[in-house]
């Protein structure tokens, strides 16, 4: 699994919020529509899966609640993360803010457990199970399509900046 590297769009994307924020807000809004597909995948990915029994009883380890899982939550969560920190690997992420579907994405990854078993058993979906495959399957689109959002991004700023 690779993920494409595009140089100077945290930078482009802080100077263009600091220049012209409409402009920013504009291409947050455009990189929604862009990357819509893959959204509608990975949410579309959710439906008809049968999950093990025990996801629907609550699990709080800490007081942090992990489950029950269901298939709307977890297709309600999945959106797209601007992310321009300075420590961010990514700026572009197409992610599921709910706990369960996170676990149910990514367990069994590193080693084997019951209940990746179980999630493997149920599903039949390989790890990682749901968003990662969707996004991959839109992925040349997407990077085209925001490589074009970029460039007009920052043919603004140097219009600013002139």
């Amino acid at each position: 699994m690779t993920t494409p590297q595009v140089t100077g769009v945290k930078e482009a994307l802080k100077t263009l919020r600091q220049i012209d924020p409409e402009m920013r807000a504009q291409f947050n809004n455009d990189a929604k529509q862009i990357v819509q597909p893959a959204i509608d995948a990975a949410r579309n990915g959710y439906n008809g899966l049968n999950l093990p029994s025990g996801t629907a009883r609550r699990w709080a380890p800490g007081g942090r609640v992990l489950f029950p899982m269901t298939t709307n939550k977890m297709q309600r969560r999945v959106r797209l993360k601007i992310d321009t920190r300075v420590r961010a690997r990514s700026v572009f992420k197409i992610v599921n803010s709910d706990a369960g579907a996170t676990i149910f994405e990514w367990a069994g990854v590193r080693s084997t457990n019951s209940l990746a078993r179980a999630f493997d058993a149920k599903t039949g979906k390989p790890t990682p199970r749901v968003v990662w495959p969707a996004t991959e399957s839109h992925l040349d689109d997407i990077r085209r399509n925001l490589e074009d959002s970029i460039r007009e991004v920052e043919k603004h700023l140097n219009r600013m900046l002139d």
